[in-house]
């Protein structure tokens, strides 16, 4: 997500000390720079509606997919569905909260987690029966691959007192297992608007087949530990640079954020992008541009002096649940940040092969993390096939809605059932007046005048009940987590619900407050 707003609340029951070993199934790879020759695909990694990256990952031998991602560092999971066995209660209770208001909450527990070649026993998570941040179901968590600075499960369980390992699933497999080089890579696929299919390629501490040369392009040095933020030089639209401010002679600072769906900018920036298209308008409630679904522009992110640019069809957001007369509404696939700081998502990082080394965050490295990136896009080759798959595009998301109408909007009849009034009469035209009990029907008028007038001064008493108590906390030690530079949030980002991610500059650490 994306990084995402949260809450955060624990307390403490039971300090529980286990060491965590950490297995392979196979050799390990030797610590230079080589090329992935593994067959298959160890991680199972999918592309969700176009929206999300996840993979799957195997607990006591149970598969669960998961989300993967870079603006968060803690792993929960839905454990609704299944029984685990070989799980250890710590007793420390988690809850994470997004700004969309769905919650991943419960016990933070020990057991055996798989992925990929890597086995870690004993690896920390919150379990989280129920939880409605699974993106309606689409996945079964959260897997973060972030700072460790952002990872909230071994800060609270050293708040405990608790002795248990509670670093993140890579950094348990970077600290633990020196020899494997400590980075990982994404490729993100284009697949269809809706549906699952195959997500492009995920690897840990090797390269993709063919994307070797990744290792040439400049090294993007991370400015913040906080999130994997890096400086972005420029942006150019349809081959020219736009001109913006910007907070430093280095450029703008820049998340990458495969957690994210979309992107955000300064809304200098926003408009300079989108400002002069023809009927695009601002709103200023969601801080999106609403666009003409046919909007066809190339726009280009600068890093490390070299142009990143993006398809077409990644500059043009279709919800897919959004229409007005019979035809699918589109914003900006970019909206305003609140402060002077770039969120870049899917729908940049769909265009690139990106590379995250972890450097001395853990263990084994020497020097600073950084990135890089490795353009996949031909730029021709997108501008040519925008048309015909844009219109593919908008007939799907069509039909998603029109499905979506069907199965929500109740069936009528010509001869509606009669409905009852709140005062026990009949509102069908087909009953005359003269059937009415008045006598009844004032009876009632004052027994619900009564009952009104009671909840009234119930309404009262407690107001007046809560001013008196005033507004002191509880002194339970409740904590909030906020993002890098302020509140995020990394739900797909809905313009029309205000579900959207915002970055303050006023802060440059994860957390508004000295405590989580």
């Amino acid at each position: 997500m994306f990084l995402r707003l949260f809450l955060v609340l624990l307390r403490s029951h039971v300090a529980l000390s286990v060491i965590i070993p950490l297995q392979r199934r196979r050799d390990a790879h030797s610590t230079s720079v080589h090329v992935n020759t593994v067959a298959g695909d160890p991680y199972n990694f999918q592309n969700v509606n176009n929206s999300l990256y996840a993979g799957t990952i195997h607990v006591s031998g149970q598969p669960f997919l998961v989300q993967l991602d870079t603006g968060s560092s803690d792993l929960w999971l839905d454990t609704a569905e299944v029984s685990l066995s070989g799980t250890v209660n710590t007793g420390v209770y988690a809850n994470i909260s997004y700004a969309d208001e769905s919650t991943a909450q419960g016990n933070i527990t020990l057991v055996d987690i798989n992925f990929g070649d890597f086995t870690v026993k004993h690896q920390a998570f919150i379990d989280s029966p129920g939880s409605n941040a699974t993106s309606n179901g689409a996945t079964q968590g959260l897997m973060g691959v972030g700072p460790l600075s952002t990872s909230v499960i071994p800060d609270f369980l050293n708040r405990s007192g608790s002795a248990v390992n509670g670093s993140p699933f890579l950094f348990n497999v970077f600290n633990l297992y020196p020899n494997e080089p400590n980075y990982i890579t994404f490729l993100l696929s284009r697949g269809g608007q809706f549906g699952t299919v195959d997500g492009g390629d995920f690897t840990i501490g090797e390269f993709v087949n063919n994307l070797s040369t990744i290792a040439d392009a400049p090294k993007l040095p991370v400015t913040n530990p906080a999130a994997w933020v890096t400086w972005m030089s420029g942006v150019t639209v349809n081959g020219k640079q736009i001109n913006y401010t910007a907070p430093s002679a280095d450029g703008l600072p820049a998340i990458l954020d495969s957690g994210s769906t979309l992107g955000n900018v300064p809304v200098d920036v926003l408009h300079a992008i989108y400002g002069d298209l023809p009927g695009a308008v601002f709103d200023n409630d969601t801080s999106f541009y609403n666009i003409s679904c046919d909007t066809k522009m190339n726009i280009s992110f600068i890093f490390g002096g070299i142009e990143y640019p993006i398809h077409p069809l990644d500059a043009v957001y279709v919800p897919g649940d959004i229409v007005e007369n019979g035809s699918p509404v589109c914003f900006s696939a970019l909206y305003a940040s609140e402060g002077p700081i770039a969120l870049l998502g899917d729908m940049f990082l769909r265009n690139v092969y990106s590379l995250y080394d972890f450097g001395n965050w853990t263990e084994a490295g020497d020097a600073g993390p950084f990135m890089q990136l490795l353009s996949v896009l031909d730029q021709d080759e997108a501008w040519a096939e925008f048309d015909s798959l844009n219109h593919g595009r908008l007939q799907q998301a069509l039909a998603q809605i029109n499905k979506s109408d069907q199965i929500t909007t109740p069936k009528t009849t010509d001869n509606p059932p009669p409905t009852q009034d709140i005062f026990g009469a009949l509102s069908d035209n087909s009953v005359s007046s003269s059937s009415v009990d008045l006598s009844g029907l004032t009876r009632n008028m004052y027994i619900i005048v009564g009952l009104i007038a009671a909840v009234v001064l119930l309404l009262i008493v407690l107001v007046l009940a809560t001013l008196l108590k005033g507004r002191g906390g509880d002194g339970k030690g409740s904590y909030s987590v906020v993002g890098l530079y302020g509140s995020t949030d990394r739900k797909e980002q809905k313009p029309l619900s205000l579900a959207t991610e915002r970055f303050s500059a006023e802060s440059t650490t994860p957390y508004n407050d000295g405590g989580r």
